[in-house]
């Protein structure tokens, strides 16, 4: 059962970056709330896999 928090307690997950590749797979994480915890696993799983392609093209100059 979900208890009620205090909006202003609760602090952001994340803080923008400012590298646009980076804050659109974090931004993903927003969408946890309004998920069944069963589907966590598949946005984790496709935030890991945008960061690491983003590390990767940073490793490969671009």
């Amino acid at each position: 059962m979900r208890q009620d928090v205090d909006g202003e307690l609760v602090l952001p997950v994340w803080e923008p970056t400012g590298d646009a590749a980076v804050d659109a797979a974090l931004e993903r994480l927003n969408e946890l709330d309004d998920l069944d915890a069963s589907e966590h696993v598949a946005v984790f799983e496709s935030v890991h896999r945008q960061l690491h392609q983003r590390l990767s093209d940073l490793n490969a100059g671009s």
